[in-house]
């Protein structure tokens, strides 16, 4: 006697349950999918609805003092309804599916759970390549069933307007980079004070099966961080690199003219700031001045070899200029001139006129010591006046006025300094 059996009797497949076996197959995600797009919540009724509750986010102006203030605006509100499309998928196991039918690589029969498996994997399928394909339509402002017929129209229903961007790929002059730039900016604009942190651009199969996936997924914040401290070590190294070329090509010259290695070191470099990187770095390449303003500084010096200055004497007629015998210093340690020399040695100076040549300070009665300096001479003198072992010394030569030679030329490396800096920031800007 044969016996049918209805596999549906045994229990485990009743609606509820059926459902649950299908829910928990393993998931097949696709590429939106993956992305995370859509976010899914279940309800318990045939429509949605949306609210839509506009902000008006405005810049306010500045008013007189006094006068009214200015009034805010009410926030736009508004509501759509959506019926929830109903997409059902029933399948069936018929004796066709199961009668001689064997196992996939076997000669055994194939068997009802293996085959009522693979019947929910296939329906699983179908149900995710659909969801798949509405979720690509909703992204293109259009949802569509399987059947390709519009259901929404998102443009139409919240009153946006389409904007597109031709990419002209078939054209090889093409700036990729700018027309994706472009998009982004597009999509800014239509955020509307909302802000984003990233962008996902994803082309599909045209005429030619071409298939294209670019993604721009980046953290817009952390990318304008990221630039702008490239930007900071950039401009910090191309200044400091620029400033000290400009030092040591300063400092070369005043070695060249022959004013010395000392002279040479005055020429100082500060740099702004002195630890860390800025935007805003600055270099400052310049001679030491001297803080107590008695007597000329090396930045003077410097300043007058570069221009080659007529030098006049600011409290009399001559120029007083020291010999060998007068030393460098006078009174207090101060810069040698006759006064200090006076009171340094308790010696007058006398005025000694040469006609045709330079008129002299020289010192009577005096004599040299062992570092060659002359000083004045003690003893006793003889019946005639004259101090034994005495002489006269020249201790300055006095000229009316001095043109110093051009040594240095310092304006032309400052000016191409300012040609340099854009192509040494540029080298690091990476």
């Amino acid at each position: 006697m044969t016996v049918i059996r209805n596999p549906f009797d045994a229990g485990g497949y009743s609606l509820a349950e059926m459902t649950e076996a299908i829910n928990i197959l393993p998931n097949l995600y696709t590429r939106l999918g993956q992305m995370g797009l859509f976010e899914f919540e279940g309800v318990t009724q045939r429509s949605v609805i949306i609210e839509q509750y506009e902000g008006v986010l405005n810049l306010l102006p500045s008013v007189p003092w006094s006068s009214p203030a200015t009034v805010g605006s009410r926030e736009g509100r508004s509501m759509r309804s959506f019926a929830i499309p109903h997409i059902p998928h029933d399948d069936a196991i018929t004796a066709a599916d199961l009668q001689g039918q064997p196992a996939l690589g076997s000669d055994q029969p194939d068997q009802l759970a293996v085959v009522m498996n693979r019947k929910l994997t296939l329906m699983r399928r179908k149900h995710a390549a659909t969801r798949e394909y509405m979720e690509v339509n909703a992204l293109r402002g259009i949802v569509k069933d399987g059947a390709g017929v519009t259901l929404y129209n998102y443009f139409t229903e919240f009153g946006l307007t389409q904007i597109s961007v031709d990419f002209v790929l078939g054209t090889a002059g093409t700036d990729v980079q700018t027309k994706c730039r472009d998009v982004t900016g597009q999509m800014e604009d239509e955020l509307q004070g909302e802000t984003m942190t990233y962008a996902h651009g994803l082309e599909g199969g045209g005429a030619r099966g071409m298939k294209l996936d670019i993604t721009l997924d980046a953290n817009i914040a952390g990318m304008m961080e990221a630039e702008i401290l490239a930007g900071e070590k950039a401009v910090t190294g191309g200044i400091r690199e620029v400033a000290d070329w400009v030092k040591a090509d300063w400092r070369g010259q005043v070695i060249s003219a022959g004013l010395g290695q000392r002279l040479a070191n005055t020429i100082r470099q500060n740099n702004y700031p002195a630890r860390g990187e800025s935007l805003g770095a600055a270099s400052l390449v310049y001679a030491r001045p001297n803080r107590k303003r008695r007597s000329a500084s090396a930045a003077d010096v410097i300043d007058a070899f570069d221009r080659g200055l007529m030098i006049r004497s600011r409290e009399g007629f001559f120029l007083a200029i020291p010999t060998a015998a007068a030393g460098m210093k006078g009174w207090g340690r101060e810069r040698i001139t006759p006064g200090g020399w006076e009171k340094r040695n308790g010696m007058r100076l006398r005025f000694v006129y040469r006609r045709g040549r330079h008129a002299l300070l020289v010192a009577d009665d005096a004599r040299f010591g062992r570092d060659g300096l002359a000083r004045q001479k003690r003893g006793r003198r003889r019946k005639d006046g004259i101090l034994t072992g005495a002489a006269t010394v020249p201790i300055f030569v006095l000229i009316p006025q001095v043109r110093l030679k051009k040594r240095l030329d310092l304006g032309p490396v400052a000016r191409a300094a300012e040609s340099r800096l854009p192509a040494a920031i540029l080298r690091r800007w990476k």
